[in-house]
């Protein structure tokens, strides 16, 4: 593609999976793939109306941002999962929990670049190095294969060389591979200090997980605060529709008991057919798969 730019520029090619975002609440788990994406962006959510059972576990149906999420907590490698979802980081703060592995991919930016244009910030962690810095700068900028058409406000949490120093993180050997002069100024334009540069040119970084577990928990709380990331509520008459819908289905359920209630009382005082047994086997006969509650189903036909 590179070398035959004019031979490929309408080809429709579609990358594997290299990551995923997950949605607060609802536990929708997108891959990060060209194929998943563009689904996820052109999905609406099904709206029934009239209907008051429809949504699961009382939620307003919603695909992507806006009713649901305020904010994408981007990490530059996966494994934090299970740690964010124990302390209920997404559930807490209304954030959607993005994740790639490596360097962020056409699909993660064409999802940026949408979210973007509701007004969802991009809050980025990363390890203090070269390739993290990198997956910083490099996830909201223009390149040879995507073009954004909305500004993405992707913004760096850390970490910075000022948080690991006040948090007395370990640093590690890192070699700098290649041209030193070309990286620095590279990590120079996607935003890193010269006490950072200096700091990865000695050889040195300091990944993530230099943190202990409750540290870091207590780290991106801060740095969501700090970014004034809010719990969602969505517009007024939103809030009113499914106000409307909350009571309308108290309302059904009030009335469900009731029948039940009457169910109850009537099905106490029927009188059962004293063959049910040979009823059941007959059914049998005709069905052997049948389970014993489908044969007594078909063993009361008739009976009011």
């Amino acid at each position: 593609m590179d070398d035959c730019p004019d031979l490929t520029a309408k080809w429709d090619v579609v990358y594997d999976a290299r990551g995923h975002l997950v949605e607060p609440h609802t536990d929708h788990s997108l891959a990060l793939g060209t194929i998943h994406v563009r689904e996820y962006l052109q999905r609406r959510p099904r709206q029934e109306a009239g209907a008051l059972i429809s949504t699961t576990a009382g939620l307003h149906p919603t695909i992507g941002p806006g009713d649901r999420y305020g904010a994408v907590l981007f990490l530059e490698k996966e494994g934090f999962e299970p740690l964010l979802r124990a302390a209920r980081i997404s559930e807490r703060f209304d954030v959607a929990i993005m994740s790639t592995k490596g360097m962020s991919v056409v699909a993660a930016r064409a999802l940026i670049d949408r979210l973007s244009s509701a007004g969802i910030k991009i809050l980025v962690a990363h390890d203090l190095d070269m390739a993290g810095i990198r997956i910083f700068g490099t996830l909201g900028t223009d390149s040879s294969r995507y073009q954004f058409s909305h500004r993405p406000d992707v913004r760096r949490l850390g970490l910075t060389l000022d948080q690991a120093d006040s948090m007395n993180l370990q640093s590690e050997r890192q070699e700098v591979q290649g041209d030193h002069a070309r990286i620095l100024e590279g990590l120079r334009n996607h935003g890193a200090s010269e006490g950072e540069l200096k700091f990865i040119a000695s050889g040195q970084r300091v990944e993530l997980n230099a943190m202990p577990s409750d540290q870091f928990v207590e780290w991106i709380e801060s740095s969501l605060r700090s970014n004034d990331v809010q719990k969602v509520i969505p517009p007024a008459a939103t809030v009113e529709q499914q106000a409307r819908h909350i009571l309308g289905l108290r309302h059904l359920k009030r009335s469900v008991a009731d029948l039940e209630r009457e169910a109850r009382i009537h099905a106490a005082n029927v009188a059962l057919p004293s063959d049910l047994d040979s009823r059941m086997r007959s059914a049998f006969e005709n069905d052997p798969s049948l389970p014993w509650e489908d044969a007594l189903r078909r063993a009361l036909d008739g009976v009011a």
